[in-house]
């Protein structure tokens, strides 16, 4: 199995797709004050659009959570020049299906475009796991990606991740997929909970015969299916 430091690089590398994905919100280019839906976001959306497409109740926790100067900030800000990431925008202060339709629509614009059979996947998947954000386990934020991934194509998943080394790179679509037809995807969950404990224990623990089960089918699949980044084998046991 792979040690700590590569683990969390691969934590690293989800986390970064969404904060680049993220940084897009609160951006602005020039335009009207016209209301638009939070799903028709691009790149020309301005920070003022985004406020105008709130209700009343969204914009005061907005205001609230990042301060009266970055709000008005943010009004006037071009996508790129905006500071404010995924990771510090309050998802928390949006209606559900507000927050989930902002979300996948920064994720469209990162990709440079999902199809809607994709974002409409998407959707599912945060409607049944939550946005990810604060009070999300990374046990939960790793289900949710995984199950995610499964929605894209490899070209988009490629897309939103952008350039990364081959030794970082998380498994393509078509090779998770690959991995399910081998073995239940629940295996896969089994380990990455075997490292989030690793994280948080002071002792090694023991493997129990779940995890060692789990562990050697993951890799059995990952043979098959020519994946060298889930678990290597060499100190496999965490």
């Amino acid at each position: 199995m792979f040690g700590r430091n590569r683990e969390k690089k691969r934590f690293s590398w989800r986390c970064a797709v969404l904060l680049v994905a993220g940084s897009l919100l609160l951006a602005a280019c020039g335009g009207d004050d016209t209301v638009m839906s939070l799903s028709d976001i691009d790149e020309t959306t301005t920070g003022a659009e985004l406020i105008a497409s709130l209700s009343e109740g969204e914009a005061d926790c907005l205001r609230a959570a990042i301060g009266d100067a970055s709000y008005e900030a943010m009004q006037d800000l071009t996508l790129s020049e905006s500071a404010m990431g995924f990771d510090t925008f309050p998802l928390q202060c949006l209606e559900p299906d507000n927050a989930i339709d902002l979300s996948v629509a920064m994720m469209s614009l990162q990709a440079g475009g999902l199809s809607d059979d994709s974002q409409a996947c998407i959707k599912d998947v945060f409607a049944d796991f939550g946005v990810p954000g604060e009070g999300m386990s990374m046990t939960d934020s790793m289900r949710s990606f995984i199950t995610m991934q499964l929605c894209l194509t490899d070209e988009e998943a490629q897309a939103m991740s952008g350039p990364v080394p081959e030794e970082d790179a998380f498994p393509l679509p078509s090779q998770l997929r690959c991995v399910s037809e081998q073995t239940d995807l629940e295996n896969l969950f089994i380990v990455y909970q075997a490292f989030a404990d690793l994280e948080s224990s002071t002792e090694p623990p023991t493997p129990s015969p779940e995890m060692t089960k789990a562990v050697a089918e993951i890799m059995a699949a990952q043979e098959t299916c020519g994946i060298p980044t889930i678990i290597q084998g060499e100190g496999s046991a965490p």
